[in-house]
């Protein structure tokens, strides 16, 4: 979405909060109590560099860490 003109903060806004919205899925979208625990980590900020997003350093699915967290 960023190759297309988007910022990386609005790219990150439409893959996660608006796409939820969207499909109506309102347990997951955005980190607030009483939703699922679903989270990305990165080293870097992937809204001062997208490039960042290729490259997670902790994943956590229903707040369990799936990948990374050594």
């Amino acid at each position: 979405m960023a190759e297309w003109g988007l910022t990386p903060m609005k790219a990150l806004q439409a893959a996660t909060a608006n796409a939820a919205r969207l499909l109506r899925v309102p347990e997951v979208g955005t980190i607030e109590p009483g939703k699922a625990a679903d989270l990305v980590l990165w080293q870097s900020s992937p809204i001062e560099d997208v490039t960042a997003l290729l490259s997670p350093s902790l994943v956590m699915r229903a707040g369990e860490v799936v990948s990374g967290g050594a």
